[in-house]
């Protein structure tokens, strides 16, 4: 499994095990840490891609998002619910036991 990374968070240093590579076109999977403007595009870009995305939501940082993502499914502007598309977690060892199941 190829795994890009997207974000500013410390927690990358806990992925270093996993064949992570650097361009977003390669990755099978798209890990959303934490982070500014680049990681909000990333996970925007995941979602109209297709692409499996693990959201680690630490600390309830992407939790207005996720709420907004619902309000669209729930109001048939989106034809998918966040949880069809993605998992979401906010804890860092239950993410990687994700990715090492994947």
């Amino acid at each position: 499994m190829k795994l890009y990374v997207s974000g500013d968070d410390t927690s990358k240093e806990s992925f270093s095990s996993f064949n992570i590579v650097d361009n977003f076109e390669d990755s099978e999977v798209i890990l959303i840490l934490p982070g500014g403007l680049g990681s909000f595009y990333d996970l925007f870009r995941a979602i109209e891609s297709n692409k499996k995305i693990i959201l680690y939501n630490k600390d309830f940082f992407y939790t207005p998002i996720i709420k907004k993502l619902y309000e669209l499914y729930e109001d048939g502007i989106e034809s998918r619910g966040p949880s069809e598309y993605m998992y979401i977690e906010s804890e860092i060892n239950e993410i990687i036991k994700k990715l090492e199941e994947m």
